[in-house]
């Protein structure tokens, strides 16, 4: 099936509003900037990643299966009530049901197992930009990320960054976030706090009551924490299926308010590489489970 052509129309309006985080809009905010690659110069990523602590990828996955793995994964919800009565799996529209977190994570649980996810994080495009960013063979982390977020808001997923979580092996690792779809802004996309990578977090210590919590995140307070530092938070207006940002395990990231008018779910997934011949954090080497405590 083609599926190159299959689109989901951003929100027009939404797109043009600045990041909003429970209910209140970011005021410092900036564009994320996309990189081209370059294959016969990598340095020109590492010397771009090391300055910005991320880098925003057009295109580089295949549209077709990463559309695909999105009309799987919505699929395997379709009795459940999760969708919007009359729509398609791939468009991934919110129903107005509540599904049970047990009925969620037993789905979860056996497609973060199936032959199609571990194809898409193992494709052939991931593993040459990793090898080529790297310039050696590379190893793909076991416990990957796969989530869906309804459209119901304002629910911001706090700030925080990956070291705080991935901590017993190399810092020579990458998170690729992927969206697995057409994604604008409204949908709770991921933001990043700009230079962030070179902050000292722990001067934050005391600045916010919830640091260090529990779930590992600084603040939910978006907008406080941007003016702390005086940095800015940079969005991009929507994503597109075969996008995919990179990031450092030091840069401070977040997602936005998910409030889109239409009912657009985000769908989008978290994996991890880094060097092969690297330490590798050993609790990361097992498939995740919602109830695996890290």
């Amino acid at each position: 099936m083609d599926l190159s052509c299959t689109t989901i129309t951003p929100d027009p309006i939404a797109t043009t509003e600045p990041p909003r985080a429970l209910g209140v809009p970011l005021t410092r905010t900036g564009p994320l900037m996309p990189f081209t690659l370059d294959w016969n110069d990598p340095e020109s990523a590492r010397r771009r990643y090391e300055a910005d602590g991320y880098l925003y990828l057009r295109g580089l996955l295949d549209r077709n299966q990463v559309l695909a793995f999105r009309e799987y994964y919505f699929a395997q919800f379709q009795s459940t009530g999760l969708l919007a009565p009359g729509s398609r799996p791939i468009e991934g529209l919110c129903g107005e049901g509540n599904v049970a977190d047990g009925v969620v994570n037993a789905i979860l649980h056996r497609i973060v197992r199936s032959p199609e996810y571990a194809a898409l994080c193992a494709s052939p495009a991931l593993v040459a930009f990793y090898e080529w960013f790297f310039g050696s063979p590379v190893h793909l982390h076991r416990r990957k990320i796969l989530r869906h977020t309804t459209a119901r808001g304002p629910l911001a997923t706090g700030a925080h960054y990956d070291l705080v979580y991935i901590d017993q092996g190399t810092e020579r690792l990458c998170t690729s976030w992927i969206p697995l779809g057409d994604l604008p802004l409204t949908t709770g996309t991921l933001i990043y706090l700009e230079g962030s990578h070179r902050l000292d977090v722990e001067s934050l210590r005391g600045a916010f009551p919830d640091f260090p919590a529990r779930s590992g995140w600084i603040t939910r307070d978006l907008e406080g924490l941007s003016s702390r530092t005086g940095l800015r938070w940079l969005a991009s207006p929507a994503f597109a299926a075969g996008d995919m940002m990179v990031h450092g395990p030091r840069m401070i990231h977040a997602s936005c308010d998910r409030h889109h008018a239409g009912g657009l779910m985000r769908l989008s997934t978290d994996i991890r590489y880094q060097p092969k011949n690297e330490p590798i954090d050993a609790r990361w080497q097992r498939d995740w489970s919602h109830d695996d405590g890290l």
